[in-house]
């Protein structure tokens, strides 16, 4: 019993103090509402005294976690202890204990320190490095290439035609003809078209981002006299003799064997048979009779009698052959004769001398850096693509054709004739050849150095500076 006894009067004490803390909390919240009254009032009598009298600000309410809230943490007292005896039983557990915040807002009253900033100047002294350009003449010596020419004699390989005349045999074959007919296997060509594919390369570009790196200079100019030697050039004419050749155009006769065809007449003889009458003569045997009454012996006569026979007759007749022969032309031909002549040509020869003249320079005297540049970069590539195009594909085929052939029989024959044989002969020429060359000379000119020497020099300022002066 004792124990539920106590548990009892614990839960009545927590919930009594749970009662009570928001009752201090509304006090609590009153009491700055009050104070700002009071404030308010003070404010009205600064602005009427028109700040004769300063008195200490009120800074504004503390700021807290949440809208200038300031947590204030609530007593909760400790439950009386529980004092055990020897041959008591043990106290059942005492129940959970929970412990509530609330939060409140509380303002309070602070005094602050006013500082006012006034301006104060003051000379300060300090320290300048000043830079003072001073230039000196200094002789420097420099490398210029002076060009200079010489003529020399040289000696070169030069290929001349030459013309020589040469005895040259040669057989030629003398035609005889005969027409005849001859069967030929002809190979006809004909064309088909097909479809064929091709790989065919079709070139394409792409833009590539490459990195490059670039040396930039700076340069710093300077004017500077030399003497430089001025090119001057001069046009000369000279002449020389020229072996050109031409072509003229001559007629020749030459001779052709021409097949023709001509009439022929010729005379045939053919037997005839006529049919002829023929006067034969016929024995024949009478017995006439005899006028006395006797009988009278045979009598024989001739009495012709006429017949047909067959007589054989030549006959000659007359028929016109058309018989092919050969006769020989002589017919002109254009041949291309060369002609060799010497014309007199001149050209323009440009002679190189030399002035010095005295000239003003801007020498830059460089200063690189390297940086690193992106430029977009056409690369040319080419891509392989199928392609069909349709293709005439020729064809032959094989026919049987039959022609009038002129057979020619050849008689060989040796002649000899001159023949111009042109040949190309190499000489030695010597010329004059004018060679430019380049030497180094050392001068000394007079460059102006400027130079800047450094100086400390003490100065002195007015600075003006604000400091804090509490009222």
């Amino acid at each position: 019993m004792k124990q539920w006894v106590v548990g009892l009067i614990a839960l009545a004490l927590i919930f009594g103090v749970g009662a009570v803390a928001p009752v201090g909390a509304q006090d609590e919240a009153k009491a700055p509402q009050k104070d700002k009254d009071k404030e308010a009032d003070k404010d009205k009598d600064k602005d009427r005294a028109k700040d004769k009298d300063k008195q200490e600000e009120k800074g504004p309410p503390p700021s807290g976690d949440k809208g200038g809230a300031v947590v204030i943490p609530v007593h909760v007292p400790c439950p009386p202890p529980v004092v055990l005896h020897h041959g008591s039983p043990c106290p059942a557990p005492a129940p959970a204990v929970t412990y509530t915040y609330q939060t409140v807002t509380q303002y309070q009253q602070r005094s602050r320190t006013v500082c006012e900033y006034v301006p104060v100047t003051t000379n300060v002294e300090y320290d300048v490095v000043v830079s003072t350009p001073v230039t000196r003449v200094e002789k420097r010596k420099y490398t210029v290439r002076v060009p200079t020419t010489r003529v020399e004699k040289r000696t070169f390989d030069v290929q001349v035609l030459v013309d020589r005349v040469e005895k040259r045999t040669y057989e030629v074959k003398v035609p005889t003809t005969r027409v005849e007919k001859r069967t030929f296997d002809v190979t006809v060509c004909d064309y088909q078209i097909e479809k064929r594919n091709f790989d065919v390369q079709v070139p394409t570009t792409r833009v590539e981002k490459r990195s490059y790196d670039v040396t930039v200079c700076d340069v710093k100019i300077e004017k500077r006299n030399f003497d430089v030697q001025v090119p001057v050039d001069r046009v000369e004419k000279r002449s020389y003799d020229v072996c050109v050749t031409d072509l003229k155009t001559e007629k020749r006769p030459y001779n052709v064997t021409v097949p023709f065809l001509r009439q022929e007449e010729r005379t045939a003889v053919t037997t005839t048979y006529d049919c002829v009458p023929v006067t034969k003569y016929k024995t024949v045997v009478t017995c006439p009779p005899d006028p006395c009454g006797g009988s009278a012996g045979p009598v024989v006569t001739c009495v012709p009698y006429v017949s047909y026979q067959s007589v054989p007759r030549a006959v000659v007749s007359k028929y016109c052959v058309t018989v092919p022969d050969c006769r020989t032309e002589t017919r002109l031909q254009d041949v291309t004769v060369p002609v060799q002549r010497v014309e007199k040509r001149s050209y323009d020869v440009t002679v190189r001398d030399w002035k010095t003249e005295k000239r003003s320079f801007d020498v830059q005297v460089p200063t690189t850096r390297v940086e690193k540049r992106s430029y977009d970069v056409t690369v040319c590539d080419t891509r392989i693509e199928k392609r069909s195009y349709d293709v005439r594909v020729p064809t032959t085929r094989v026919e049987k054709r039959s022609y009038d052939v002129t057979v020619c029989d050849w008689k060989i024959e040796k002649r000899t004739c001159d023949v111009i044989v042109r040949e190309w002969q190499t000489e030695k020429r010597s010329y004059d050849v004018t060679i430019c060359d380049y030497r180094d000379e050392d001068r000394v000119a007079d460059v102006t150095i400027c130079e800047y020497k450094t100086e400390t020099r003490r100065v002195s300022r007015p600075v003006t500076r604000t400091r804090c002066g509490r009222a």
